[in-house]
């Protein structure tokens, strides 16, 4: 690959790791190939053979590789790989543009939108992610490199949970969240909403503050 070529392959590595997905490298060559980028995926220059070479690298200091009879699956160390939709990522809208340098939330819908409708939601990106603004985010005292936890079961954002089913998410450099497709899935099964409301609540003596994603 040249390098122009492995820059765009890395972001899009960059931005499953971000989002905490689950991919093969099967599932990269996909998205590149998606981006228009011309790319083989064995022998030398191929996607296989540049992602291998990036597993040593910080950004997946929290995942594994765990076969699941078919393909190594780079999952976050949390994730089920017995959860794994070897179709979503096939599906996919293309994940990052070779001449594109992500920079905090874009939230571009999925599709050509209706006209908008002034209810206060969030419209997911065109890879089904929801993104918490640093808006948001500030009201409960994060910031970038901080982990805020997500509660499964009652959809709530928070510094600290106790919850049995939760996920631990990082904020970002912009101090956003980006919530992946699968999470939204876990939390609201499938077909997930493609909108939602986030709501703030300050918390109390007793409770930190925490956002409901309703």
């Amino acid at each position: 690959m040249d390098q122009i070529t492995e820059d765009a392959v890395r972001r899009i590595v960059e931005a499953l790791v971000e989002d905490r997905a689950m991919f093969s490298l099967h599932d990269i060559t996909t998205l590149a190939r998606k981006e228009g980028l011309t790319v083989k995926h064995y022998g030398h220059g191929g996607v296989r053979e540049y992602v291998n070479a990036l597993l040593v690298s910080p950004m997946f200091v929290d995942y594994n590789a765990t076969s699941n009879g078919e393909f190594n699956i780079l999952h976050h160390y949390e994730d089920d790989v017995s959860e794994y939709d070897k179709d979503e990522h096939r599906a996919a809208s293309p994940a990052v543009k070779p001449n594109l340098t992500v920079a905090g939330c874009t939230n571009t819908p999925a599709s050509t939108p209706a006209p908008a409708i002034d209810d206060g939601k969030v419209d997911v990106d065109q890879r089904g992610r929801l993104c918490v603004r640093a808006a948001e985010l500030r009201k409960l005292g994060v910031q970038p490199g901080d982990t805020v936890t997500v509660d499964l079961d009652s959809a709530l954002i928070s510094i600290h949970s106790n919850a049995p089913k939760t996920t631990f998410l990082v904020v970002d450099k912009n101090n956003d969240l980006r919530l992946s497709a699968g999470i939204l899935r876990k939390i609201f099964g499938y077909p997930a909403p493609d909108r939602y409301e986030l709501v703030f609540n300050a918390g109390d003596a007793h409770n930190a503050p925490w956002i409901e994603i309703a």
